[in-house]
């Protein structure tokens, strides 16, 4: 027997946009860090280390975001994955689901799946499909 699948991308747009900010806001921390250590400002170069450290913590997701290429939902005839190829997988059979929701919400789309143990998802993404 064939098995359908379809599979859900990350928006590679949108992924190239957050590594330009991210290594923006990089830079600009860098250079925050660097006129805070000329006037020997203590709580300026806490701040500017701290930008540095979380956007490049952006930085390096959306990095491998890009490089790896895995889909981020894969639906077939018997589950839905979320998350394939990662240590945070998750595979709902259809058997344990509810109801599914498909909703638009200013031009996104939002999905509510709930299950039988009363446990909702909500994922709001734009979905490319490839």
């Amino acid at each position: 027997m064939i098995e359908n699948k379809r599979e859900f991308y990350q928006s590679k747009g949108k992924l190239f946009l957050g590594i330009i900010f991210s290594l923006l806001f990089v830079a600009f921390g860098a250079f925050m860090a660097y006129l805070a250590y000329m006037e020997e400002s203590i709580l300026i170069i806490t701040l500017a280390l701290f930008i540095i450290v979380l956007f490049s913590f952006f930085a390096v997701s959306n990095i491998l975001k890009v490089i790896r290429g895995y889909p981020y939902i894969t639906i077939t005839d018997e589950y839905l994955q979320l998350d394939s190829f990662t240590k945070s997988e998750v595979s709902l059979y259809f058997t344990d689901i509810e109801y599914i929701k498909v909703s638009e919400i200013t031009f996104q789309s939002v999905i509510e799946i709930a299950l039988y143990t009363k446990v909702i998802i909500l994922l709001n993404y734009r979905f490319i499909i490839k």
